[in-house]
C-alpha cells in the first residue's frame, strides 16, 4: 500500500507565521491600533479567524479590507527578501519524496505559497498544492485536506497530515486522516483534540515514522 502526507507550511516549513504576525502588528499600528504577538497567535493560528472577525470583535473604526491588503503587500514583501525555513524542513520534504506521494495543504493565499515554493525550490517535491485560494472554506475547515486527498488519489485514511496547529490537526482528524503534530513556540500550548503522534523536530519525520503511522496495533 502506497501511503500519502500532506504537509501543511506556515509554522510548520517555514516561520512565516512570524511574519504574517509582523505584518498585521505594523499595519494595525499604523491606523493607531496596538496588538501583542498573544493576541495575534490566539485569534490567527489557534482559531484560524480573519480581519473581518478582528475587526468585528472588538469594534474597531476600521475597513478590514483596507487592512487585509496593506499586510498582503508588506507580508509579500517580506517574502521577496528572505523566507524563514524551519530546521529539517528540506530534509523531510527530500526524505519522504519518492518514498510517498506529498501535497501541501496550506491556509495561505496562491501568490504567497508560490513565492515561498519559488524561494526554497520545494516545488518539486509536491504532487499536488492546495492553497486558500482553491477552497471555500479555508482550516479549521477540512476542505483542504479533502482535495489535497483527492487530488493525490488516495482515500482520507491513507494519508497523514502533518501540521504545527489544533487548526490544523483537528480537521484532518475529522476525516480519518493520520496526524504527526509538530509543535512551534507559539502552539505548543495548543490542544488537539487528538493525534496519531506528537514529535519535536521535522528531523524525527523518516520514511520509517510515516510507515509506522498505519501499522496495526499490537
Amino acid at each position: 500500500m502506497v501511503y500519502a502526507v500532506i504537509f501543511d507550511l506556515d509554522g510548520l516549513l517555514t516561520d512565516t507565521e512570524r511574519l504574517h504576525c509582523m505584518a498585521y502588528r505594523n499595519v494595525l499600528e499604523s491606523h493607531g491600533i496596538h496588538i501583542e504577538d498573544a493576541d495575534y497567535y490566539d485569534h490567527w493560528t489557534r482559531q484560524g479567524k480573519e480581519i473581518g472577525s478582528f475587526v468585528a470583535e472588538r469594534g474597531l473604526d476600521i475597513d478590514a479590507e483596507v487592512i487585509r491588503e496593506e499586510k498582503r503587500e508588506l507580508y509579500r514583501g517580506m517574502l521577496r527578501e528572505n523566507v524563514p525555513v524551519i530546521d529539517g524542513a528540506g530534509e523531510a520534504l527530500g526524505g519522504l519524496c519518492g518514498r510517498f506521494p506529498l501535497a501541501l495543504a496550506s491556509a495561505s493565499y496562491k501568490p504567497d505559497v508560490d513565492i515561498i515554493l519559488d524561494k526554497t525550490g520545494w516545488g518539486e517535491y509536491f504532487s499536488a498544492v492546495v492553497t486558500g485560494s482553491h477552497v471555500t472554506k479555508r482550516k479549521p475547515d477540512p476542505e483542504c485536506f479533502v482535495l489535497a486527498s483527492a487530488l493525490l488519489g488516495r482515500a482520507p485514511s491513507l494519508c497523514a497530515a502533518i501540521d504545527d496547529s489544533e487548526r490544523g490537526i483537528n480537521p484532518a482528524l475529522k476525516i480519518g486522516m493520520k496526524t504527526v503534530w509538530v509543535p512551534n513556540r507559539h502552539t505548543a500550548e495548543d490542544k488537539p483534540e487528538a493525534y496519531t503522534v506528537r514529535i519535536e523536530s521535522l528531523r524525527e519525520l523518516t520514511p520509517e515514522l510515516v510507515e509506522s503511522l498505519f501499522m496495526p496495533e499490537a
